[in-house]
């Protein structure tokens, strides 16, 4: 995906296939929750709340933020696809049956959501430009993996008082952590490979948007307002 960044009609069509495909999968688990209650696929784990819950929460998660903004730059359509991937992936678990007929899909559903958003991450912190490499990978990892552990702490407060079945047990939770975990160190590294790559000119270009479209939720705003006033005047070339 990272390849057309560069590409803005690609990068809004990307965008609007994976929100189309979010609000099938969300539409889906509705309706089947509400005509059949006892389908396999979603009984005993509260989907259509879940479902309600992350469509509302990533859908306008970076829309939100980008509408707060300077908006000095556009839209980053591209890294909003990529996060809206994750409870893609996780609706078509659901659909497909997949976490009942495969146990692993768990381990490689907490894999890749763990991935994109320390990819995420990491672009971001590189498209503040304000600090040093380390700093970046460190915030983009336990950024990440904290996030994880609040998404653990839900699943299994959320069985304790509304009676669902989404933990099964502590051996569960260990295999999802560390799969969480292997996740976020392979997106740090494959986002960090990829803004020394040779596709470093577009990447970068989308860690700028990226970072642009989230100055609204951080305080200390002031080296993104450096960065527009150098946009303003040098654009980079972005294919």
């Amino acid at each position: 995906m990272l390849h057309v960044l560069g590409s803005r009609q690609l990068g809004l069509v990307t965008n609007l296939g994976v929100r189309a495909l979010l609000g099938y999968f969300g539409a889906e688990a509705l309706k089947v929750t509400i005509t059949d209650p006892s389908d396999r696929r979603f009984a005993g784990k509260g989907i259509a709340i879940r479902n309600a819950l992350l469509l509302s929460s990533f859908s306008l998660l970076l829309p939100g933020l980008y509408a707060n903004s300077d908006r000095y730059d556009r839209f980053p359509w591209i890294s909003d696809a990529l996060l809206l991937t994750v409870p893609v992936l996780d609706m078509a678990g659901n659909s497909f049956d997949l976490y009942n007929d495969y146990g692993w899909f768990d381990s490689v559903a907490h894999f890749y959501g763990n991935a994109a958003v320390g990819a995420l991450m990491t672009l971001f912190m590189a498209g503040r430009g304000s600090e040093p490499p380390l700093i970046r990978w460190l915030t983009a990892a336990g950024g990440t993996t904290f996030l994880h552990v609040l998404l653990e702490m839900q699943e299994y407060w959320t069985d304790l008082w509304f009676g669902t079945h989404n933990v099964e047990g502590l051996e569960d939770t260990e295999g999802d952590l560390a799969s969480g975990w292997l996740g976020t160190v392979t997106g740090v590294v494959l986002a960090e490979l990829a803004l020394h790559g040779p596709r470093r000119g577009l990447i970068h270009a989308e860690a700028r948007r990226l970072a642009a479209a989230m100055s609204a939720a951080f305080a200390d705003a002031h080296p993104l307002s450096v960065a527009a006033q150098n946009l303003r005047s040098i654009r980079p070339v972005e294919g």
